[in-house]
C-alpha cells in the first residue's frame, strides 16, 4: 500500500536520542509503524518504552484505529518490542519477498 502521510517521532533520554519510529497512514483509518533503536539502548527495553509512548501520541493526534507493524520473522527483539507494547499476532506474511512476522494494534486494544 502506498502511504498518504508519515509521521516519525524521536524517542530520547536526557537530550540523546534513544530511537524513532515511522508511521506510515495508508487510510483515514490504518498505517503501518516501524521502529528503530540507537544500539546503545538496545536490550535494554527502550524498543518497548518508545514504541508505546509513540503509539498514544498517534492514536491521540491521528483518526487511525489500527497500525500494523511487519516484522522479519529473525527480529526477535523486535517481536518482542512490539507484544510487550500490546501489538497482536495475526500472521506470517511476505513482505518484498521476505517472511515477516503481521502484528495489529487497535485504538481500543
Amino acid at each position: 500500500m502506498e502511504a498518504t502521510t508519515c509521521q516519525i517521532l524521536i524517542g530520547e533520554t536526557e537530550g540523546t536520542m534513544v530511537g524513532q519510529v515511522r508511521v506510515d497512514q495508508w487510510s483515514e483509518l490504518e498505517g503501518e509503524i516501524s521502529v528503530g533503536v540507537v544500539s546503545g539502548f538496545r536490550g535494554a527495553g527502550a524498543g518497548y518504552r518508545v514504541l508505546e509512548l509513540a503509539v498514544r501520541q498517534i492514536f491521540a493526534t491521528t483518526r487511525l484505529s489500527r497500525i500494523h507493524p511487519y516484522i522479519q520473522a529473525q527480529n526477535l527483539a523486535s517481536i518482542l518490542a512490539f507484544e510487550e507494547a500490546g501489538f497482536q499476532k495475526t500472521g506470517p506474511e511476505m513482505v518484498k519477498g521476505k517472511r515477516a512476522a503481521h502484528y495489529i494494534r487497535e485504538r481500543n486494544g
